[in-house]
């Protein structure tokens, strides 16, 4: 037992060195009073976060969730469904130019053989005038021509008020249609007393666009169907002027060469 008393005198401890070491130790201040109050803090701080811990939950590791990309749209190239229930698709009529011949006359003629070259024409006497009113809707031109030359005009009339070309004049371009003689068109009478131009000198003719060509045999493959003569060749057609055929002329009459000479 410690006795009390002792702890009045000069010396608490005399000689009992038990009491003064247990004296000491009840009496040391680590670092001094802000050391110990440090230390203190830093158990209190500790303890706290080993009781989070504790009761949080038995892990404290979270998944980590990457951040999320940028959600992409991808414009795919269009691929036709090929399989053999799939619909197809309507096509796309694309324009085209047409280069059929203007004029059609069906198949009743396949076996007509019409070269424009070989074949004498001739025309019923216009008598309504309708030459001019012809080569004006054409826009061609009016010609005389020295007799056995058909490729170069000495006179040329230009339609719409027939102003003269003095030649000579080239019509090698143009399609040409024969009238002769000229005296015989009204047209033709006129425009030589008008001009001064000697009568009964040259050929007459019209010049046209080398298309018109097909009109001519139009006419004259129409009037050979028509008149039951659709195997062969033609040799001979009789042609009339009209305004009222889309082309201005048709045909009247129609040979063809004989069947030892096809």
């Amino acid at each position: 037992m410690i006795d009390a008393s002792r702890l009045l005198q000069s010396d608490p401890f005399g000689d009992d060195e038990d009491i003064r070491r247990l004296y000491a130790a009840l009496s040391w201040e680590a670092g001094g009073r802000r050391t110990r109050r440090g230390l203190v803090g830093s158990v209190i701080v500790h303890s706290a976060a080993f009781l989070a811990i504790l009761f949080g939950g038995v892990s404290v590791q979270r998944p980590v969730i990457a951040p999320e990309e940028p959600f992409l749209v991808t414009r795919l190239p269009f691929v036709p469904n090929t399989s053999p229930g799939a619909a197809k698709p309507a096509a796309q009529a694309l324009p085209t130019l047409s280069t059929a011949p203007p004029v059609e006359i069906g198949d009743g003629g396949s076996n007509l053989k019409v070269e424009l070259t070989g074949i004498k024409l001739e025309f019923e006497r216009d008598v309504g005038n309708e030459l001019p009113k012809l080569v004006k809707r054409e826009k061609g031109g009016l010609v005389l021509l020295t007799r056995g030359d058909q490729d170069i005009a000495d006179y040329l009339f230009t339609a719409p008020d027939w102003k003269l070309v003095r030649g000579p004049v080239s019509i090698r371009k143009d399609y040409l249609l024969l009238m002769d003689p000229p005296e015989d068109w009204t047209i033709f009478r006129e425009l030589e007393t008008r001009n001064g131009i000697p009568s009964g000198k040259f050929q007459g003719g019209a010049v046209f666009d080398l298309s018109y060509s097909d009109c001519i045999t139009k006419a004259i493959k129409t009037e050979a169907i028509s008149s039951h003569k659709s195997d062969g060749t033609v040799v001979y057609a009789r042609l009339k002027l009209t305004l009222d055929d889309p082309c201005g002329v048709v045909g009247t009459g129609v040979g063809l060469a004989p069947k030892s000479e096809r």
